[in-house]
């Protein structure tokens, strides 16, 4: 025997994104994304950037941030931006075609 060895890494299969170590820390993360303003798209390139992971993927997802955000009660900024007739001052289009 020649003692040498190559290292290998693996990543266990996990199933649902709740089982992955990291969930908690991720479902904060969306949650201080969104309230800066980030869209669902947004929000899973800078989570990937950050080095987070769905369960069967290696990039997070927006139809994951969508679920989470949904499981957790917060609307969509689209949705709240239909049902506000003005944000800052400014009409919406929603609000705009109501009156």
């Amino acid at each position: 025997m020649s003692g040498a060895m190559t290292p290998l890494s693996i990543r266990p299969p996990v199933h649902l994104t709740r089982d992955l170590r990291d969930h908690d820390h991720v479902v904060a993360r969306i949650g201080a994304l969104r309230a800066q303003g980030f869209h669902d798209g947004e929000i899973a390139r800078h989570l990937t950037a950050e080095g987070f992971r769905s369960a069967r993927s290696s990039t997070v997802l927006p139809s994951l941030v969508k679920r989470v955000r949904q499981a957790e009660g917060v609307v969509s900024l689209t949705a709240q931006f239909r049902s506000q007739e003005k944000r800052e001052g400014c009409w919406t289009t929603w609000g705009l075609a109501r009156a």
